[in-house]
């Protein structure tokens, strides 16, 4: 039930402060009146609210406090009685000023918190939406603005970083009359480096260039043998130890790609049946909503099975079971990807994280490119990225199975050597940083494996 301002006031700074005289009380909700005046109208206030609610939420007499069994959830909350002061005193202003400030910091600790879980397990949609999130709240916030254009660029997406970029700057100019910081700039450096290699970077904490390098070293000849295979046909398998480097080799390969659908398996799937398929589908509706949006092209059967994985979708329960269910939902998936005519290939990243159900589907869907009964429909290509897998497991299975068909690829990723390390460290652009002469110790210490020489240079 709404209150009135004064009455939402008094619970809210009994519940936050604890008990309070009476006295101070009625001075606060009414400062402009005379002390007798004050203590009257609180007098009134009190029995109103009682007879409003029904139930006695202020107990007390010369101290007020809240009545026993009384709680409240504005520890949690977001805000203390909203953006408004009501006409209030001085000392409830400042105090709720106070409290408002407490919400906002606890909001912000809370977001950044969720920005940095999803960044570092490289959830960068999901770290975005809470870095906007802090963005609007704090819209003058540099730090703020450097989030959202560093996230862009780890996403993959430069050109809408340096869109940020260009609104921060605008901001700062215009809300808080400052340029950017020596930090901020730097974070530009590295992204136009990523087109640019000749622009230099300015020295920051962790150069966003360490935690996504702006060229791919090394791995020219498997991005050739991963076009090549691409071309022909082939499905195919990038393998490689923790940190070698598929998924960056795998956004080299699909940036200028047109018609392809990357998503990738995430720890956890294993337990969740579809949890792979799932990420995978949303991807494929995602990328056709701009232009039809797949789902009013799904007929009734084809969305009412994929419900089953995508649960949004709302369609009613199937029951089918056992192969029959299987072969069902095979043709919705195979109707569903149908409804993207320009849909070219799919792409796969962290396999071995996927789901037996997943996989299993993903090999039926596999094996139709190369089946008769479906040789007049349009076939996709596919590219799989896993870490070796072990004997007898599903992703083992599954490579298994197409080596056996002569249909895979395996392109098989190695460490880095000197030179390439070398070049890895110079296109950071660190200063004060040579990489030919760090390269050999960094060989040492790492294998030649790039993510933990990026780890050694944090």
């Amino acid at each position: 039930m709404p209150l009135a301002p004064r009455d939402a006031a008094l619970l809210a700074w009994l519940a936050l402060e604890g008990p309070t005289p009476r006295v101070r009380m009625a001075a606060m909700l009414w400062p402009d009146s005379e002390p007798e005046t004050a203590r009257n109208a609180l007098r009134q206030r009190l029995f109103q609210l009682k007879k409003q609610l029904g139930v006695e939420l202020v107990s007390g007499s010369a101290t007020l406090a809240l009545a026993a069994g009384v709680t409240h959830d504005l520890d949690d909350s977001d805000s203390v009685l909203g953006d408004a002061d009501h006409g209030f005193g001085a000392e409830l202003l400042a105090w709720l000023a106070q409290q408002r400030g407490r919400c906002t910091d606890r909001t912000r600790a809370a977001l950044v918190e969720l920005a940095e879980m999803a960044e570092h397990s490289r959830d960068y949609a999901d770290a975005l939406s809470h870095a906007h999130e802090l963005l609007a709240l704090e819209p003058t916030s540099e730090a703020a603005h450097r989030r959202v254009i560093r996230l862009h660029y780890l996403h993959g997406d430069r050109a809408t970083a340096l869109l940020a970029f260009d609104r921060c700057e605008r901001v700062l100019k215009d809300e808080v009359g400052a340029a950017p910081s020596a930090e901020t700039l730097a974070l530009l450096a590295t992204i136009s480096a990523a087109q640019s290699p000749a622009l230099p970077a300015v020295a920051q904490a962790v150069p966003a260039s360490v935690l996504l390098p702006p060229r791919l070293i090394g791995r020219d000849n498997e991005l050739a043998a991963l076009h090549q295979g691409w071309q022909a046909a082939q499905v195919v398998a990038l393998i490689g130890e923790a940190g070698l480097g598929k998924t960056r080799l795998l956004q080299a390969f699909v940036e200028p790609q047109a018609g392809v659908v990357r998503a990738a398996g995430r720890p956890g799937d294993a337990g969740v049946p579809f949890a792979t398929l799932a990420r995978l589908l949303r991807a494929v509706m995602a990328r056709g909503a701009a232009s039809a949006g797949p789902e009013g092209q799904l007929p009734i059967g084809t969305r009412t099975e994929i419900a089953r994985v995508l649960p949004e979708l709302d369609g009613p329960a199937t029951r089918h079971t056992g192969e029959g269910q299987r072969l069902v939902m095979q043709r919705a998936v195979r109707s569903l990807l149908a409804t993207q005519a320009d849909l070219v290939g799919l792409v796969v990243d962290d396999l071995h994280f996927a789901d037996e159900a997943s996989l299993e589907m993903l090999r039926s869907l596999i094996d139709e490119n190369s089946d008769p009964e479906h040789a007049a429909a349009r076939p996709l290509r596919w590219v799989l990225a896993y870490r070796p897998a072990e004997a007898g497991s599903p992703v083992q299975a599954l490579h298994d199975a197409l080596v056996e068909q002569a249909r895979l690829a395996p392109i098989a990723l190695a460490p880095l050597g000197v030179e390439a390390l070398a070049a890895l460290v110079d296109s950071l652009a660190l200063p004060g940083v040579d990489g030919k002469a760090l390269a050999p110790g960094l060989l040492r210490r790492t294998g030649g494996n790039p993510l933990f020489v990026l780890e050694t240079l944090k």
